[in-house]
């Protein structure tokens, strides 16, 4: 009968399932890179099966095979659930004289297992998550140099491991700051060092009226002309070396043929090609839509404001006055107050009107000597 106790457990089995489930490996589709060491690992040890497994809480699963039609099984009765325990590896030279393996159904059953040698997968914090294992259906041993082999393989396993996390993890990274440039409300145009454009964000797009594809290895001329009269350095003079945190004004041109305003932030990145520009650009709206806007607020304070403020000033004024009839006392300090903050709203709004006038048309200054004594 096959042995049904309780797989053996690591004393650090929490530990060693979060490193194994860090690797989002499991349940994954075949890749070529394990495939090919399942493949060397049968060759070197001239074995019909060679298999990568990863031990889960409760089962073991199968990230590579060869010459098994195997895809997970029960951890209680995985050959591998002992590879893991061991300090270097398990080598089994017949599973039938093996107490520990001799009623498994592996080997009791189809396929008959005889032979298993597994070397465990440690991982760079020394956590045990699986094994690569060779299997035969014949008592065997195999050889120091084969052994040694294995040892290998098993770290070009976890080497795989190691490299398809840190691609993960910088795949994730591209993702959200790609997630955030597309989203920024600021155009964002970044170039080489002579100013050919790499790429170009939505909000860009929409200033320039360009799409990326049209913009892709043109020069930043195209966008800004006043760069082709200038050379890098200078470019970099203007908008970097003076003051980096500095906001450089620039006239840009749209694809319409529109001439833009702009306020130009650019800074320098290194790269594994070489220097990258990134400019910041956030379009100034034009000054005659400035001025109408200006010309309505003033009318608005002209006559939303002001006019109605005089009315209730003067109406304020009857009533302080007593002309109505007088007032109760504390009702003859409310209206006071009132009306002294009514004046000190009209004085303001008089201000902004008189500076008004003097941006419109500007005074000549008349400075003359004054004692402060007479």
């Amino acid at each position: 009968m096959p042995d049904k106790t309780e797989h053996s457990i690591l004393p650090n089995e929490i530990a060693r399932l979060a490193a194994l489930y860090r690797y989002s490996i499991l349940d994954t589709l075949p890749e070529v890179e394990f495939d090919n060491i399942v493949f060397l690992a049968q060759q070197i040890c001239q074995t019909p099966v060679a298999l990568i497994s990863l031990v889960d809480k409760d089962r073991l699963w199968v990230k590579a095979k060869t010459g098994l039609d195997l895809s997970e099984t029960p951890r209680n009765i995985a050959f591998c659930s002992h590879t893991i325990l061991e300090p270097e590896h398990l080598q089994v030279c017949d599973a039938t004289l093996d107490s520990r393996f001799v009623n498994n159904p592996f080997v009791t059953g189809e396929p008959h297992i005889r032979f298993y040698a597994g070397v465990p997968l440690i991982t760079p914090t020394q956590d045990r998550i699986g094994t690569l294992c060779v299997i035969d259906f014949t008592p065997r041993q195999l050889t120091t140099e084969q052994l040694q082999a294995l040892h290998k393989l098993t770290q070009q396993v976890i080497a795989q491991l190691e490299l398809k996390q840190h691609i993960r993890a910088l795949e994730i990274s591209e993702n959200h700051n790609k997630a955030i440039i597309e989203n920024m409300l600021l155009g964002l145009i970044i170039t080489n060092e002579v100013g050919i454009i790499e790429s170009i964000n939505p909000a860009a797009e929409k200033t320039f009226q360009y799409q990326e594809k049209d913009l892709i290895g043109k020069h930043l001329s195209l966008l800004l002309p006043e760069l082709a009269e200038t050379t890098r350095l200078r470019f970099l003079h203007i908008n970097q070396n003076q003051n980096p945190k500095a906001n450089v004004h620039w006239q840009g041109l749209s694809k319409m043929g529109d001439k833009l305003l702009l306020e130009l932030c650019v800074y320098e990145f290194s790269t594994l090609e070489g220097q990258r520009f990134a400019s910041n650009i956030k379009e100034i709206p034009d000054q005659q839509e400035l001025e109408k806007l200006k010309t309505g607020f003033i009318s608005t304070i002209n006559h939303e404001l002001r006019t109605p403020l005089t009315s209730i000033n003067g109406a304020l004024n009857l009533l302080s006055c007593g002309i109505v009839g007088e007032l109760p006392e504390e009702a003859q300090e409310m209206v006071e107050l009132a009306e002294r903050n009514s004046l000190r709203l009209i004085s303001l709004l008089n201000d902004i009107l008189d500076l008004q006038r003097l941006e419109a048309s500007p005074s000549e200054m008349n400075f003359q000597i004054c004692y402060l004594s007479e």
